[in-house]
């Protein structure tokens, strides 16, 4: 073969090589485009849910960038697959978790406010305010959360929706059955009549005493919950310590197959028992 034919062939599979890096980094490109889209989309309907007003495409850009950068970090640390991927599962979740635990957060914060609330609506009604100028009162008098959805319920109102559909949409919005049962009592009495101040009323206390006992309730389950995160997080504390004291005895359990199997058989029981222990120590009220 002459060296002409050796250096065309050469050229040849440069090119192709050339063509088929750069198919990759636009098909890529395009694939993480569409990918912090639908987060940027999502991360703005989950913001603007819980009145929070930032901007969804740095957050999206800083999600991406750590999601990237935290899994090779732990395998530039670690140097083991199975590392890497806990990370990768870890950084997928956290957002789904922090969006749980801030919503739920929120809820009991508007939970607290509702006999507050309930209270100062039944005295705007009694002074004689109409049930409009009652709701406007609580949403800007009351903190936020509360005020915040009364406030979105009033513009929508204004804006020429149906009172009973802002009622239904806001019912929607709010997953708390106290708020649902207020909500029904205003429509049963835009409905058919009734004295709303003294149902405000009772409603407001209903409330206080069942956040007096639901108080009792997580003081007497307390113990038995820190019990479930102690006997939880003991076998785990008692591993690391164990592979600082032993590395080599301990690195069987993250180096070899039987080792990710029993691994694998902790992790299924440690949650087993602390799911046990939560059930046993949760009490619905």
């Amino acid at each position: 073969m002459s060296d002409m034919s050796v250096l065309l062939i050469f050229c040849l599979l440069f090119i192709s090589i050339s063509i088929i890096v750069f198919l990759v980094l636009q098909l890529s490109a395009k694939v993480r485009a569409r990918f912090e889209s639908q987060l940027s989309e999502e991360a703005s309907m989950n913001l603007s849910d819980m009145f929070m007003f930032m901007d969804p495409d740095m957050l999206v850009r800083y999600y991406t960038t750590a999601l990237v950068v935290v899994p090779l970090l732990v395998l530039i640390i670690r140097r083991d697959f199975l590392s890497v991927l806990v990370a990768v599962v870890f950084m997928a979740v956290v957002p789904k978790i922090m969006y749980g635990s801030i919503k739920k957060s929120r809820m009991k914060k508007f939970d607290e406010q509702l006999p507050d609330a309930f209270m100062s609506l039944a005295s705007s009604l009694g002074a004689g305010t109409s049930l409009m100028g009652a709701i406007e009162t609580l949403a800007t008098e009351q903190p936020a959360p509360l005020a915040q959805e009364f406030s979105l319920l009033v513009r929508k109102i204004k804006l020429g929706v149906n009172f009973d559909q802002a009622l239904v949409d806001m019912e929607k919005r709010i997953p708390s059955q106290d708020f649902r049962v207020a909500l029904s009592a205003i429509r049963i009495s835009r409905e058919v009549g009734g004295n709303l101040v003294e149902v405000m009323e009772k409603l407001a206390d209903t409330l206080r005493q069942k956040a007096a006992m639901e108080g009792k309730i997580v003081s007497l389950t307390s113990q038995g919950k820190m019990q479930g995160y102690v006997m939880t997080g003991l076998p785990i504390l008692l591993a690391c310590a164990l592979n600082v004291i032993e590395p080599e005895a301990m690195s069987k359990l993250y180096t070899t197959t039987v080792g990710y199997m029993v691994l694998g058989v902790i992790v299924v029981m440690l949650g087993i028992g602390f799911s046990i222990i939560r059930k046993i120590t949760t009490i619905d009220v």
